[in-house]
């Protein structure tokens, strides 16, 4: 079940976390997470509203210890892997090491964050992962 959180400012801002799990007719189907095992495939959402959305804000979440993340519904994200120091974005986030392009590894993601544009009075922003 989402719950809200005080934020700075005029923000509003809530959370919730569901599991993925196959219904009888092969389907998956979201719901509320009341336990999570290793393995699990997690959803974890991310709601907001301001009051005064003339101005943009930054939103930004850890990434729980016990998951690895998998990807976020948006590739904008800014992913942090030293607990928030630094940032880079989502889609940006690989390094050339000689001629490899490597990708930092899911598990080693420990924040994100993401830029509201001004004018955005409200909206959602989901992640997924993996339980370890």
């Amino acid at each position: 079940m989402a719950q809200p959180i005080a934020a700075a400012g005029k923000v509003e801002i809530s959370r919730g976390i569901y599991v993925e799990n196959m219904t009888a007719d092969g389907t998956l189907a979201l719901e509320p997470a009341s336990m999570l095992r290793e393995g699990d495939s997690v959803v974890l959402v991310i709601s907001w509203r301001v009051q005064d959305a003339a101005r943009g804000f930054t939103m930004a979440s850890a990434v729980p210890g016990a998951l690895s993340f998998q990807r976020s519904s948006t590739e904008a994200a800014e992913i942090s892997t030293d607990g928030g120091r630094s940032w880079r974005r989502l889609d940006r986030a690989g390094r050339q090491t000689g001629e490899t392009y490597q990708a930092p590894s899911p598990g080693a993601i420990t924040y994100l964050r993401w830029r509201i544009a001004p004018d955005r009075n409200s909206g959602q922003i989901t992640y997924r992962a993996i339980v370890r």
